[in-house]
């Protein structure tokens, strides 16, 4: 062999090597191994196998597309009744009446003045009907969160209304996107997961009344990321202040804080739970003052808890669409048992943090630490977030179905891929435990329910009972199953 034949060689061998994560160091494999190798992937016809992954990736793009177009397209004639209450607000926030916003008389005249400017300048036809729904507004939203859609109130409604769908659409796909790269999902399965979910009925709600459960989803979505981003300085504030926003833009994540509190005080994450409280103050603290300055008034978080826990009843019954399992209880035995969910599934949670406690991973310089450091971040949090979701939705005495976009990171992490897993569960296990929360999903999936014609409210409250109690049972199931506790 000349001299040039076997330069070539070397390079072609260092070439295989580097391809198949053998280094570029001396190894025990011979060249002869590795051409062998490199025969036997010829020979598999890996081209043809890679053509076939790409065109069945393209068909699966493809329906995706569709399914975005056809949901666009079935909700682009919706009031956004939910959207006009928080638009309304942000178009009146610098005005005289912007302090009043939580009185029984200042809801009255502010939805009478935007049904009179509906009916004498007609800007559209979804205005007219939205603003004739919401005749009285019911105004039990934080300030933080009326503070924010000042800025989705911009133009006319129409043209509002169309970029708030749009936004929602686009922080529902990218927080399942994110969940799914956390729990390394592959793109198909990723693909497919926005595919079915996109067809999620409590989506199609939140879409339909174009509330915020899907911006919710997104932040939770952030949080989840930033604490996996161990090389980044600062990563735990920054998730810390996300988590401070989303409470305050909507309380229903307080039990998320707890629970993680929780935990990162019985691992003895201290350090971490100081930078991460750290974060939550301020930016509780920022969402307090930037409220105050936009409504003028001091009292007006004070207005806003008197409001909350003064919310009529007539305004949350079962005929409603309230499928809050605390609700119904009250309505078949009269029996006020929210809070006494509260404290119950809180207790068993704490109780299962204690025994499926985790090992104090260290920081390491070296990448592959730190990629281990990111997976323990997140198989310690992601339950809490689960958890966390799943206790509102099962307690909470309003719970409209769009609420339950907050079970998504449960359906995701349960049927996450079983070769990721760091949890040893038997196949058979995992079986069973995959069919039976696919059951309520299916129940909730609005192509179902078309099936089902006169008795989709039947199958549909199920679904929406099952949902969260069979999830939170399975994500507890997580404590017992880890392979390493050293």
């Amino acid at each position: 062999m000349t001299k040039k034949g076997k330069t070539d060689k070397k390079k072609f061998t260092k070439a295989i090597k580097q391809k198949h994560g053998l280094g570029t160091t001396k190894s025990h494999e011979s060249i002869d191994t590795i051409t062998r190798l490199q025969r036997k992937f010829a020979f598999l016809g890996l081209s043809r196998h890679r053509n076939l992954y790409c065109f069945l990736t393209s068909i699966v793009v493809l329906l995706l597309v569709f399914n975005l177009l056809k949901t666009w397209h079935d909700n682009n004639q919706n009031a956004g009744i939910d959207f006009y209450q928080f638009w309304v607000i942000g178009k009146v926030i610098a005005g005289s009446k912007a302090s009043d916003v939580y009185s029984d008389n200042g809801r009255y005249e502010i939805g009478r003045d935007f049904l009179h400017n509906a009916q004498i300048q007609p800007q559209s036809e979804r205005y007219l009907r939205a603003a004739h729904v919401r005749q009285r507004l019911e105004t039990y939203s934080t300030p933080f969160l009326y503070s924010v859609f000042q800025y989705f109130a911009i133009a006319n409604y129409e043209f509002d209304l169309t970029l708030y769908t749009a936004f929602l659409l686009l922080c529902y796909m990218l927080a399942i996107i994110a969940f799914c790269r956390l729990l390394h999902y592959s793109l198909i399965r990723t693909l497919i997961a926005i595919i079915i979910l996109l067809g999620f009925v409590p989506f199609s709600s939140e879409i339909r009344v174009s509330n915020v459960n899907s911006i919710q989803l997104g932040l939770l979505a952030l949080f989840a990321w930033l604490q996996c981003r161990c090389t980044w300085k600062g990563h735990y504030f920054g998730a810390g202040m996300v988590l401070g926003f989303a409470m305050m833009f909507k309380p229903n994540t307080v039990f998320i804080i707890g629970l993680l509190i929780v935990s990162w005080f019985i691992n003895r994450h201290y350090s971490k739970l100081m930078l991460e409280a750290a974060g939550v103050v301020t930016a509780t603290v920022g969402a307090f003052f930037f409220s105050i300055y936009h409504f003028g008034s001091t009292r007006i978080w004070i207005d806003w808890f008197t409001q909350l826990r003064n919310m009529p009843d007539y305004i949350t019954p079962i005929n409603l669409g309230n499928v809050g399992l605390a609700r119904f209880i009250k309505e078949m035995t009269g029996i006020e048992v929210s809070i006494y969910l509260q404290i119950v599934f809180v207790i068993v949670s704490i109780v299962c943090i204690w025994y499926g406690r985790f090992p104090i991973v260290t920081r390491a310089n070296n990448n592959g630490a730190n990629q281990e450091r990111d997976k323990k971040d997140l198989l310690n949090d992601m339950p809490m977030i689960i958890m966390g979701c799943l206790i509102y939705l099962i307690s909470a005495p309003l719970v409209w179905l769009h609420y339950l976009i907050l079970a998504i990171p449960a359906v995701l992490m349960i049927f996450r891929p079983l070769h990721n897993s760091a949890y040893s569960f038997t196949k058979s296990n995992m079986m069973i435990l995959r069919i039976i929360p696919a059951i309520p999903v299916v129940l909730l999936n609005v192509n179902i329910l078309r099936l089902l014609n006169d008795t989709n409210n039947y199958y549909l409250f199920i679904g929406a009972y099952a949902l969260p109690l069979i999830f939170y049972g399975i994500t507890l199931m997580e404590f017992r199953h880890v392979k390493s506790r050293t």
